[in-house]
């Protein structure tokens, strides 16, 4: 069953973007917000970490003659390029990681390498999200706290919001 208890009704702000508050969030549920027809969904600035130092193996560099070894790391971060099916699945871990939050975002076609919507605000984040074809974004900044869904358009505000109404 959805615990999300409270959603805001759709507003339309000053950069043309769409809206709605939903608490309290926890990325496992609203992560069924996101469109499964569409392929690509990001989570930007993954913490799979808190601040405690950790033995992990990670790589130190992307080079093929680097091997995963184990060293003690802290605030591991990274971005995460996820189908809708991968998100759902490890929705209930990333919940868990870290603080629990997650800014999640959603286009119809591949997103630019360089490209990160988190350094993007009011009318550069709406031309980035209409030019990118960006669908739908989920801002959660903590587990259990108010979600942020923002849209392009009111339809696929509504479409976001019907498909989480769906589950459960």
């Amino acid at each position: 069953m959805l615990s999300v208890v409270e959603i805001t009704k759709p507003q339309q702000g000053d950069s043309g973007l769409w809206t709605v508050g939903a608490w309290p969030a926890h990325l496992s549920e609203i992560a069924r917000a996101v469109d499964p027809g569409l392929d690509f969904v990001v989570l930007e600035d993954h913490c799979a970490t808190d601040w405690q130092w950790r033995t992990l193996e990670v790589p130190l560099s992307d080079h093929a003659d680097s091997p995963a070894s184990r060293w003690t790391v802290r605030l591991l971060q990274f971005d995460l390029l996820l189908t809708p099916a991968q998100l759902t699945q490890a929705a209930p871990e990333l919940q868990t990681a870290s603080d629990g939050g997650a800014t999640i975002w959603q286009s119809s076609r591949r997103p630019p390498d360089g490209f990160a919507l988190r350094h993007k605000h009011g009318t550069a984040r709406a031309a980035a999200m209409r030019g990118l074809d960006i669908r739908l974004v989920i801002d959660v900044p903590h587990d259990g706290e108010v979600a942020l869904l923002t849209a392009p358009t009111e339809a696929l505000m509504v479409q976001a919001l019907e498909r989480l109404a769906s589950f459960g």
